[in-house]
């Protein structure tokens, strides 16, 4: 696996990992979390039909996360 350093803007219990978040056009919303373990690779997506609170599913993303024995 190969990870971009620049790519990465947040962590998971001491990982770096990657979150993003995006609006569509349509008012809907989607906000992925990405990091690698040395045994595992994780990927959550949120997807939302009330895209102006996106960041807030970004959070979550991030409270479920840190749930995750990595």
């Amino acid at each position: 696996i190969t990870l971009i350093r620049e790519m990465l803007n947040t962590e998971v219990n001491g990982v770096p990992a990657r979150t993003y978040a995006a609006r569509s056009e349509d008012g809907k919303g989607r906000a992925e979390l990405r990091w690698v373990t040395p045994t595992r690779s994780y990927f959550l997506t949120l997807i939302t039909d009330d895209g102006a609170r996106i960041e807030q599913g970004e959070e979550l993303l991030l409270q479920i996360a840190k749930g995750i024995a990595t």
